[in-house]
């Protein structure tokens, strides 16, 4: 239930409702909170920096709503699942997408 809310939030910048910088702005401030006592605080703001990681590609053009719709569901499901091992490939894909990702000028 708790990955609809991103998941309403990137339809939003789908239909052009809003820019993926808005999205961003809003999900860097209500994640924290909705997820605070649902994942563990050592995996918590680790997570929540990917996520932004995520929205920023997203801003540059590099993903698709679509891919960060589900790469974001993913970091979600494996951190309230404390599933570690899954979460440090995910970082680590995200990590290599950011590394290659075109810089904004």
């Amino acid at each position: 239930m708790l990955a609809d809310y991103s998941h309403e939030i990137l339809s939003w910048v789908e239909t052009g409702a809003i820019k993926p910088e808005d999205a961003r702005r809003c999900l860097m401030r209500t994640l924290p909170i909705l997820y605070d006592g649902v994942i563990q605080p050592s995996l918590l703001a680790r997570v929540i920096a990917y996520i932004e990681r995520v929205l920023v590609l997203l801003e540059r053009g590099a993903i698709t709503v679509t891919s960060a719709r589900e790469d974001i569901a993913a970091l979600l499901e494996a951190a309230v699942d404390s599933d570690v091992d899954r979460l440090i490939a995910l970082l680590g894909l995200i990590g290599r997408r950011t590394e290659s990702a075109p810089s904004q000028s």
